[in-house]
């Protein structure tokens, strides 16, 4: 027995994408709420749908690690799935520092994109190498943004001033050989649009056909 967890943040983020995914999966198991608020025993042969690399750090207190899987992984074994097609659109694909030990999330998603007819563009920093996860973490080699990134040590980078933020982001950016950025993170698609990047969460580009 399947469980979807559907992310709040994602779900405030890209609101119509995530209703029609809840729908489309509401027919075929059950769907809580908040993971936050999730006080159930889970049932010892249950597997829990995630889309939030948050979620998975939530539920991972309370259902065993190994009874959590991806949405992307679910999709991807599904024969009847209404998969959309972008007739050979080439988006880079940015992996989540979150998820750089999810093997198995690294291939569901390559496997969506190319179910969806996606050209996916690969950067240095990808699956086990990923460094990035919008203003949560960034790995800065530009020497001006050391700088800025020395005058503030000891504080988070999503506390930093915002034209702080954007610059750090905006050097992730420039690492993109395509103008359109898949993501399978809020953070990461939130830090990709903070430097000017045009970022596109996985669950939009999936959920188009859904209704």
């Amino acid at each position: 027995m399947y469980t979807y967890f559907p992310s709040c943040n994602l779900t405030k983020a890209s609101r119509e994408s995530s209703l029609k995914m809840r729908r489309y999966l509401k027919e075929r198991m059950p769907v809580e709420g908040c993971c936050l608020y999730y006080q159930k025993k889970f049932p010892t042969d249950g597997t829990g749908l995630i889309v939030c690399q948050a979620c998975r750090e939530h539920l991972c207190e309370k259902i065993p690690a190994n009874q959590l899987i991806s949405l992307w992984e679910y999709l991807d074994i599904l024969p009847d799935f209404p998969w959309p097609d972008y007739h050979g659109v080439a988006m880079t694909l940015q992996d989540c520092w979150r998820d750089r030990h999810q093997p198995k999330v690294h291939e569901a998603v390559r496997h969506l994109l190319e179910r969806m007819h996606i050209q996916i563009v690969e950067i240095t920093q990808n699956r086990d190498k990923a460094d990035f996860c919008g203003t949560l973490h960034v790995e800065i080699q530009n020497p001006k943004n050391l700088e800025l990134l020395a005058r503030y040590e000891g504080t988070k980078l999503s506390h930093m001033p915002e034209e702080v933020q954007r610059a750090l982001m905006a050097e992730q950016v420039s690492k993109y050989p395509t103008e359109q950025v898949v993501c399978y993170c809020n953070r990461c698609v939130k830090g990709v649009e903070l430097g000017g990047g045009k970022a596109i969460h996985l669950m939009d580009l999936v959920a188009k056909e859904l209704s």
